[in-house]
């Protein structure tokens, strides 16, 4: 589902323009990862490409289950957000389940189908543990 949810919303990226993006980390304490580095590749996707966010944290405890949250905006209007099973959505990335505490490297990947319109998506996802603890927070906007 991850991959679902962000593969609609780069579908939405008009591909021949210039691409601006941000990520940031938006976690609120008390949070049991605690992430070192965050990035999106390419930083110019263009039609067909596979886009990567790549996250490096530290985690606290074994993550067995739980929660993720995604919220969305298109040109400042918001999509609805969406809360699912945290497990079922790591199952294609990197790091599925359990997760180990530690030191932890996550790719997700998901390929951009053709542009349509030109515009500002902010995305956030949320991810809570078994005991509705948050373990990451991470946004990231790309305007076109």
């Amino acid at each position: 589902m991850l991959k679902c949810f962000f593969m609609i919303l780069l579908s939405q990226l008009t591909l021949s323009q210039k691409v601006y993006k941000t990520m940031k980390d938006c976690s609120i304490e008390p949070h049991t990862g605690h992430i070192t580095s965050l990035n999106m590749n390419p930083s110019a996707p263009g039609s067909g490409d596979y886009v990567n966010i790549e996250i490096d944290y530290i985690l606290d405890t074994t993550v067995t289950d739980g929660m993720v949250t995604y919220t969305a905006s298109f040109n400042g209007f918001p999509l609805t957000p969406t809360t699912q099973a945290l497990c079922p959505d790591l199952e294609y990335t990197t790091t599925p389940c359990p997760i180990s505490a530690g030191n932890v490297h996550f790719i997700s990947s998901s390929q951009i189908g053709d542009g349509t319109t030109h515009g500002t998506i902010v995305a956030t996802t949320t991810w809570k543990d078994q005991d509705n603890n948050q373990i990451l927070c991470w946004s990231f906007t790309v305007r076109i």
